[in-house]
């Protein structure tokens, strides 16, 4: 720490009543005064310089830390918008998230909806598909034993027409045998003519019987085609 003394030696120096009181004689307590008052000066000097470096250099920190400071304000105006506009903008698109799981849950209620009508709808064909899967069922057996009463019947019809070919060439041939005997018989004597008549009759009686087979024969195709 520097003491200060009551002295100044520059107001010592430059006093001429000093000089002309004391001459160049100083007392040596004075200069000793003196000499502390000039060191307690430049010292003074020395810490005023030093403080008033050391000043701008603070000033010079301070003015680079304001400066810093008010980057870190702008910085944090700028945070708070851009956070404020992210606030606003996540609120929006928490309320469009929000609104898009309505519509979500709306849809998802709409599609299950659907599910079950189609499900329904499902069962019902299935159900529809086993009873006409028993339709068929019963179509087909209708079928074969259609079938099989077609092929009775073609069989039934083809008897007859061996049997109906037969008895027609049983009757071509007794028609030529009736047709020669008649020839004889007509050849022969008038007694005879009796017997010719019942030929005759007997003859119109098979030409009956085969028409009658004939009407059968027809009446079985016929039916045979109305199956088929």
């Amino acid at each position: 720490m520097v003491r200060f003394s009551f002295f100044r030696s520059d107001v010592l120096h430059q006093t001429p009543a000093v000089h002309r009181l004391y001459g160049d004689s100083i007392p040596s307590e004075t200069n000793i005064c003196m000499n502390d008052a000039e060191g307690a000066r430049d010292a003074a000097r020395s810490s005023h310089e030093s403080i008033s470096k050391k000043i701008n250099e603070f000033e010079a920190e301070i003015a680079r830390l304001s400066e810093e400071r008010d980057k870190l304000i702008t910085a944090a105006k700028s945070f708070e918008a851009e956070k404020k506009e992210l606030r606003v903008s996540l609120q929006s698109e928490i309320k469009e998230q929000k609104l898009a799981m309505e519509h979500l849950n709306e849809d998802q209620s709409q599609i299950r909806q659907n599910a079950e009508v189609l499900l329904k709808e499902v069962a019902d064909k299935d159900a529809t598909i086993i009873e006409l899967e028993g339709k068929l069922m019963l179509s087909k057996k209708s079928s074969e034993k259609l079938k099989a009463a077609i092929l009775e019947r073609e069989d039934d019809v083809r008897k007859l027409q061996e049997a109906l070919d037969q008895e027609h060439q049983r009757k071509v041939v007794e028609n030529n045998t009736l047709k020669a005997d008649l020839v004889a018989a007509q050849e022969s004597s008038q007694s005879l003519r009796r017997d010719i008549e019942k030929i005759r009759n007997e003859y119109n009686m098979k030409e009956v019987t085969i028409r009658h087979l004939k009407e059968q024969l027809q009446t079985a195709t016929e039916s045979v085609r109305e199956m088929l």
